[in-house]
């Protein structure tokens, strides 16, 4: 869901930023819940999910989250 997750989707949360390596779940507008991990330091307006900053490939693209599958 756009704005972030509550606790029972997932442990993203809007307005906080993230490091190298922290993994997160996270239902993207309603699309189920999944696990997403930070390729380097993904600010606090990326919302792991969102095609412009979620990636599956964990190099060669500017997107700072990989997306590691269901949760």
């Amino acid at each position: 869901m756009a704005g972030g997750s509550t606790e029972t989707e997932g442990t993203w949360r809007q307005g906080q930023s993230y490091g190298t390596g922290e993994e997160v779940t996270n239902s993207y507008q309603g699309q189920g819940l999944r696990r997403y991990r930070a390729k380097w330091w993904a600010a606090e307006n990326q919302e792991p999910g969102d095609p412009a900053y979620t990636s599956e490939l964990e190099f060669g693209d500017s997107k700072p989250w990989l997306d590691l599958g269901p949760a």
